[in-house]
């Protein structure tokens, strides 16, 4: 059950996150409009505002296609590898569709603007050669707030460190916590050394727009690093205490998805607005027309050295993928897209395997989904069948609908290794001189046949 509400979670959020991001295109910023630039007085025409209602309603249609392509997941969850395939079918096919969407109206709307010769500056990247550009403004928010953050989230592996503490599964959400963190600075460091963007030829209206660009999205950021350690810690020391269950965890990511997304919303529509309010009167406004860089959905202009620009669709920047990073960039996701795949198929044994047993010369041999094992029978103390499985928590190993594989702490008999066929009763309980022994097999008979060759 729970595997079916984070999976339905997630590919909702990233639906919800898609549709609202594109939403942010029917309405103009400053004088953009669907990622193309327009004349002030021509972001009303009849015309445009065609092309944007059919805009709204092919993506409202596309966002209907995609919520009822989730629904197989309710049958599907149960099986890990076919659902992580399935996700990763879902979201490669909900961006490239995204991209279609994107290109199809950019390009119906920049026909538009060509057809009308709706020109509105020179077409290249202006860079302030000016007094502003010498100005110090208001500081963006003190780097020194991410001191706290860093705190926080090093608590957990210190604690780590002095129980010496070597399971991986322990260190996943303290390495999640750090990363945040990592994230967040990274992040703010490339807001706060953005060069300066002219938006007018008046130098003080540039300095304030600057500022405020600079001072929201540097508190946006490190507001993200103190919401990533806290709740990353908070999962922590909830697993330490064992109280993570599928009620706990629904909460936490229900509070963490919007506790992430208000500090990008506010920096955001602070600045539109900001923004649309001081450039409203002025007569001096500077535009840019760089469409043509857009034409593809991405920013891609191989003149100009930034590696980030400000997006004209959705929040906050976007890469230039003209750049050696935006290269990089496309590599990289590519091998997410294989490394997804390769892990598919690692975890594919504990949805279509089965655990097997065999004696050999007083060696017993136990072959499991990614594990296997084996003991003497000469160091076996005791031999059990139990009906029921205690209550676990997972040490390291697999936990899927079909198998518990691994180290698991197991109430009433400690560490033990763990190799059943979940909710298929009777298990066998091996104590050895050294540790203990759970395992099943496929079917109750295949079990008994097991519990008969260890007691031969």
């Amino acid at each position: 059950m729970i595997s079916i509400v984070i999976n339905l979670f997630v590919t909702l959020v990233v639906l919800i996150t898609l549709i609202l991001t594109n939403k942010t295109a029917e309405k103009a910023n400053g004088n953009i409009l669907l990622g193309v630039s327009l004349p002030r007085l021509e972001l009303q025409n009849n015309k445009v505002q065609k092309i944007v209602q059919e805009y709204h309603k092919t993506y409202t249609l596309a966002g209907v296609i995609f919520f009822l392509l989730m629904l197989p997941l309710l049958i599907i969850s149960k099986y890990v590898s076919i659902s992580i395939l399935y996700i990763l079918a879902w979201c490669c096919l909900l961006f490239f569709v995204n991209s279609l969407i994107q290109k199809r109206y950019f390009n119906k709307l920049y026909t538009l603007k060509k057809e009308n010769k709706w020109y509105v500056g020179e077409k290249h990247t202006i860079s302030i050669d000016t007094e502003v550009s010498r100005l110090k403004g208001k500081m963006p928010t003190s780097q020194f707030w991410f001191f706290l953050a860093f705190i926080i989230s090093i608590i957990p592996i210190l604690l780590l460190l002095y129980k010496q503490e070597h399971h991986y599964f322990s260190w996943v959400f303290p390495i999640c916590s750090l990363i945040s963190v990592v994230i967040g600075f990274l992040a703010y460091m490339i807001v706060t050394k953005e060069r300066t963007i002219t938006y007018s030829e008046n130098t003080e209206i540039n300095l304030a727009l600057n500022q405020i660009y600079k001072h929201q999205w540097s508190k946006c950021w490190i507001l993200q690093a103190h919401i990533g350690s806290i709740l990353y810690t908070l999962m922590f020391f909830l697993v330490q205490y064992r109280v993570l269950d599928s009620f706990v965890i629904m909460a936490l990511l229900g509070i963490s998805t919007c506790l992430t997304y208000a500090p990008i919303l506010s920096a955001y529509y602070t600045v539109r607005d900001e923004r649309h309010n001081l450039l409203l009167f002025t007569s001096e406004e500077v535009y840019t027309d760089e469409d043509q860089y857009w034409a593809t959905g991405n920013y891609n202009n191989p003149n100009d050295k930034r590696v980030w620009v400000e997006k004209r669709i959705g929040f906050g920047t976007t890469v230039n993928m003209a750049s050696k990073f935006g290269k990089f960039i496309n590599v990289f996701l590519a091998i997410i897209v294989i490394g997804t795949i390769a892990l598919a198929k690692f975890v594919m044994p504990l949805d279509f395997g089965t655990v097997e047993f065999e004696l050999k010369n007083h060696i017993a041999y136990i072959s499991a989904p990614m594990y296997s094992d084996s003991f003497s029978i000469d160091d076996v103390k005791a031999i059990e069948q139990i009906d029921q499985l205690p209550k676990m928590s997972k040490r390291n190993g697999g936990d899927s609908d079909s198998f518990y594989v691994g180290k698991f702490n197991v109430q009433g008999y400690g560490n033990c290794s763990v190799y059943v066929h979940r909710n298929n009763s009777p298990y066998i309980v091996i104590t050895l001189s050294d540790r203990t022994i759970i395992f099943n097999g496929a079917t109750p008979e295949k079990t008994y046949e097991f519990y008969f060759l260890l007691k031969q």
